[in-house]
C-alpha cells in the first residue's frame, strides 16, 4: 500500500455495473534485457526514451520487441512523446517470473500507467493481468490467437472470465513483434494516452501503421462476447472497437476513475501540507470539501462525469457537521464519513434511428 493511502484514504465504487496524477498519460514496455546489452548499461528496471534515435543509441535493435512497441506509440498523431522500457532479468543476469519483474519494475518508478509486454504466452500474459488488476495499471494485450475468434482457452476468455477491470485485449492477426504492424496494443495506447482520462472514447479510433483484418461475423460474434476488442475497415474507415477491458467495463472509464482517485487524493494531501493545520471545525472540514469538489469538477471538465450545473445528476460532496464527529475520532485526528456522488457522462457507440417519409 502507498503511504498516501494511509492519510488519504479513498474508494471509489463503479455503479455501472450491480499515484502521481502525471503517471496517468505515461507507457512502460517490457521485455527480457541484458544488462550489459544497453549503454550505458540497464542496471536499473526503468528507463525513459524520448525517440527511437536514442534507443539505437542504447543498443536496442529493430527486432526488439520493445523497440517496435516505441516506433508504434511514435507514430501515433498525439502521442506521448516518451515512451518507458522495463526490465525483466534474463540469461547472466538471473531469471525470473513476470509475476516477479512486474512488482520490481513498478516500484522503480511510478511514472507510467499503461504498459505492454514483448511475450505473448498465455500463462504469462495471465500472470500478468492478475498482477496488474491488483496494482492499477492498465495492462494492453494484442494477440494473435485463434482461439479468440474460432474457439476457447485464450486470454481474452480469460481476463473476461476473470471480470478483469485492467486489462484489456484487442485482436490482431499477425502479434509476433515480426513488424511495427503487429504492436496494435501499443499503438492504441499511444494514441490515446496524451489525452486526459476520461475524455476520449476509445471506440471507433484510427491507428496508424497498423492494418485491419478480415473476419466472418461468426468470428466478430466470438470476439466481442468475450469484450475482446477489434481493429476493422467499417465504412471504408479502419476503427477500434469497442474500446473495453476484459470485465466489459469501458478503458476510459476504468482510467477516468484511476485518475480521479489520484486526483482527490493529490488535493487533499497538498491541503494537509500546504496548512499550518486544518483545524477539526466545520470550516475546516469545508476546506476539505473543497478539495474534493476541485477535483470532481476537473472530471466534468474532461468528460468524465457530469458537472454540479447539473442539478439533477450533477455531482455532490457530503461531509458531517464537526459536533456529529465522535470524541474518539476527534481525539485520533480522523474525519470520517465523507462522501461524494457523481454520475458518468459515457459516451455513444451506436445509435438506432426510425425515419419515416412519404408525400
Amino acid at each position: 500500500m502507498a503511504l498516501i493511502d494511509q492519510v488519504v484514504d479513498i474508494t471509489i465504487t463503479r455503479t455501472t455495473r450491480a499515484a502521481s496524477v502525471a503517471s496517468f498519460n505515461g507507457i512502460l514496455l517490457a521485455q527480457e534485457i541484458l544488462i550489459a546489452d544497453i549503454t550505458p548499461a540497464f542496471s536499473e528496471r526503468v528507463r525513459k526514451y524520448t525517440s527511437l534515435a536514442e534507443m539505437a543509441t542504447a543498443g536496442f535493435t529493430t527486432a526488439d520487441p520493445v523497440y517496435l512497441m516505441a516506433q508504434a506509440i511514435f507514430r501515433q498523431n498525439p502521442n506521448p512523446g516518451e515512451v518507458y522500457i522495463g526490465r525483466k532479468l534474463k540469461g547472466i543476469d538471473g531469471t525470473e517470473t513476470w509475476a516477479e519483474a512486474m512488482p520490481l519494475i513498478a516500484s522503480d518508478s511510478s511514472a507510467w500507467y499503461g504498459f505492454c509486454i514483448g511475450d505473448k504466452t498465455l500463462a504469462d500474459l495471465q500472470a500478468v493481468a492478475a498482477w496488474s488488476e491488483l496494482n492499477k495499471k492498465l495492462f494492453m494485450i494484442s494477440d494473435d490467437d485463434a482461439n479468440i475468434i474460432d474457439s476457447t482457452g485464450d486470454i481474452a476468455e480469460y481476463v473476461n472470465t476473470q471480470e478483469y477491470d485492467r486489462t484489456a485485449v484487442i485482436y490482431s492477426n499477425v502479434a509476433d513483434f515480426s513488424t511495427t504492424d503487429t504492436c496494435m496494443d501499443a499503438a492504441w495506447l499511444g494514441l490515446q494516452f496524451p489525452k486526459a482520462p476520461g475524455s476520449s472514447n476509445w471506440a471507433w479510433k484510427t491507428l496508424k501503421g497498423v492494418s485491419t483484418y478480415e473476419i466472418t461475423s461468426a468470428q466478430r460474434t466470438t470476439a466481442l462476447g468475450k469484450k475482446c476488442n477489434l481493429y476493422e475497415t467499417i465504412g471504408g474507415v479502419n476503427v477500434t472497437e469497442l474500446g473495453t477491458v476484459g470485465s466489459g467495463e469501458y478503458i476510459d472509464i476504468i482510467r477516468g476513475i484511476d485518475w480521479l482517485e489520484a486526483k482527490i487524493q493529490e488535493k487533499v494531501f497538498n491541503s494537509f501540507l500546504n496548512n499550518e493545520k486544518i483545524p477539526f471545525t466545520d470550516a475546516g472540514i469545508q476546506s476539505i470539501v473543497s478539495q474534493i469538489s476541485a477535483a470532481l469538477q476537473e472530471a466534468a471538465d474532461v468528460g468524465l462525469i457530469i458537472g454540479a450545473e447539473d442539478e439533477e445528476n450533477g455531482y455532490t460532496v457530503s461531509a458531517p457537521l464537526a459536533s456529529s464527529v465522535s470524541a474518539a475520532n476527534k481525539l485520533a485526528r480522523n474525519l470520517p464519513d465523507i462522501t461524494f456522488r457523481a454520475t458518468l457522462q459515457g459516451a455513444i457507440n451506436k445509435t438506432t434511428i426510425n425515419g419515416f417519409v412519404g408525400l
